[in-house]
């Protein structure tokens, strides 16, 4: 009887704190992200560089997707839920120098920085969410050319639905800076609002 009552309490407050996310059509969405996307930030300077990560939330992918290919909407919102999302960038104190080449010795030095970047990066992140550590499960390195005075990875983790501080953990073993820790506090996630389509 008492586990009848937990669960009923549990599911009460569960569709009572859903009912007070606010709701918003597409165009509405998209201007309150480009107002807010900043509370979904965090960054840490560590000598000469800043890393930053910002939380991508499903919705604004999903009219991303939408705008750029048409898709099915629905399906797009179903796939983007399985992932979370999130930008880490590394840049140079001194923003108008592309880290890719900062302390190069020569083309062979870069391409490794290249190919770490393309295809191993993920392997030194992790995403604590509560008690559970996720590995990353995507990385998508953004390759500027020496066009762009950062470096912008996109990262993904397994979707666990919790709305908790989410903390990035990086090892920065290219520049040397060691272990990073990015916490998007859990307040700025629970203010995301709901998309209606």
């Amino acid at each position: 009887m008492y586990k009848i009552k937990l669960l009923s309490f549990v599911f009460i407050i569960i569709v009572f704190s859903d009912c007070n996310k606010e709701k918003l059509t597409s165009e509405e969405y998209q201007n309150w992200y480009n107002k807010n996307q900043e509370s979904l930030n965090c960054s840490k300077t560590i000598s000469e560089f800043t890393f930053k990560v910002k939380y991508l939330p499903n919705d604004i992918l999903s009219l991303k997707s939408k705008n750029t290919n048409g898709t099915n909407f629905k399906d797009e919102i179903q796939k983007q839920s399985e992932m979370q999302c999130y930008v880490f960038r590394i840049e140079l104190k001194n923003k108008n120098k592309d880290p890719m080449v900062f302390n190069v010795r020569d083309q062979v030095e870069y391409q490794k920085r290249v190919e770490y970047y393309s295809f191993l990066v993920k392997n030194d992140f992790c995403l604590v969410e509560g008690n559970d550590t996720l590995p990353c499960i995507m990385s998508h390195f953004e390759r500027y050319y020496g066009s762009a005075p950062y470096i912008n990875l996109m990262i993904g983790f397994e979707n666990k639905n919790n709305v908790c501080d989410k903390t990035i953990i990086f090892n920065d073993i290219v520049f040397n800076n060691g272990i990073i820790k990015l916490t998007i506090k859990k307040e700025a996630i629970e203010s995301i609002p709901e998309l209606i389509n």
